[in-house]
């Protein structure tokens, strides 16, 4: 496709997030033409940003329902566990 974005994805508001990833490859699963994985993201924990930002991007991948996985990083008892 040739489209790549001049910000990385977590530098970018919802509305732009979703723009830049169905000219990215978003459109290659509307079109039905191969599955996509999405793998190694995240957001820190402690910042209400980057879980907002997480939460948009998971909001995105679900309503393209694409595949995807979580891996944290840190180590110890997670969030709500």
């Amino acid at each position: 496709l040739g489209v790549v974005g001049e910000k990385n994805y977590g530098d970018m508001e919802p509305a732009r997030l979703q723009e830049q990833v169905l000219e990215e490859w978003g459109c290659v699963l509307k079109a039905d033409l191969c599955p996509i994985w999405v793998s190694e993201f995240g957001a820190d924990a402690s910042s209400p940003w980057e879980m907002q930002w997480l939460k948009s991007f998971v909001g995105i991948l679900e309503s393209l329902d694409a595949d995807w996985a979580y891996w944290p990083l840190n180590v110890g008892p997670k969030p709500g566990c």
